[in-house]
């Protein structure tokens, strides 16, 4: 099931105790949980979670975009990020998710990858980062995430997403998680970095007569 930012977020502030089960949360407890779901975000991209990018400085516009690239310009080329690569072969890299669209030699993202965009624009630059949810196939922007925006990686496990958020509100207001909620964010963590929640549907086809 997927979520919102704004359903994570409250289902987070009932994991501590902040909020009662279906009350309404006031805009500023909201607002922090908000940015405490994109930081988390931030963390796991520098952490490594989400894989590492190589720099690539584009010569020319528009620039199609590879999986884990961050992609440096001076503001004047336009980034367009791929739905679908060529298939790269089962004793590659990424052979082993690939699989045919249309008996063609095309696939989606590596799920999980992560994209990067940087602006060096001296006027109006920017960062923006996107991960690649393969449970919803779409690239996911996730320093402007808004409460209404699907919350990235929430298909996965929302329960586990919100006790991610939760113990990190904890200290905020003063509460102290359940070893339950705790246990629920260790294993959401695990299952990302282990990829043990690959789709079915992304393995490559049998090989017959």
């Amino acid at each position: 099931m997927s979520s919102t930012c704004q359903q994570i977020a409250i289902l987070a502030l009932e994991k501590i105790g902040v909020l009662g089960a279906g009350a309404t949360p006031e805009t500023v407890d909201t607002d922090r949980a908000l940015g405490s779901l994109r930081s988390y975000y931030q963390r796991l991209i520098n952490g490594g979670a989400f894989g590492r990018c190589d720099d690539v400085i584009p010569n020319s516009s528009p620039y199609y975009a590879g999986e884990f690239e961050r992609v440096v310009h001076d503001g004047t080329v336009t980034v367009i990020l791929p739905q679908t690569l060529p298939y790269v072969g089962a004793d590659e890299s990424y052979g082993e998710v690939c699989f045919d669209v249309d008996f063609g030699r095309a696939r989606p993202p590596v799920d999980l990858c992560l994209f990067s965009e940087v602006s060096t624009a001296v006027s109006g630059g920017y960062v923006r980062d996107y991960i690649w949810d393969g449970r919803v196939r779409k690239w996911c922007e996730i320093n402007g995430l808004q409460l209404t925006d699907y919350a990235p990686l929430s298909a996965r496990d929302e329960d586990g997403l919100a006790c991610a958020i939760a113990i990190r509100l904890a200290a905020t207001y003063g509460q102290q998680p359940t070893p339950e909620t705790t246990q629920s964010a260790m294993r959401f963590e695990e299952a990302l970095v282990f990829q043990w929640s690959e789709n079915a549907e992304f393995v490559e086809r049998g090989s017959f007569w």
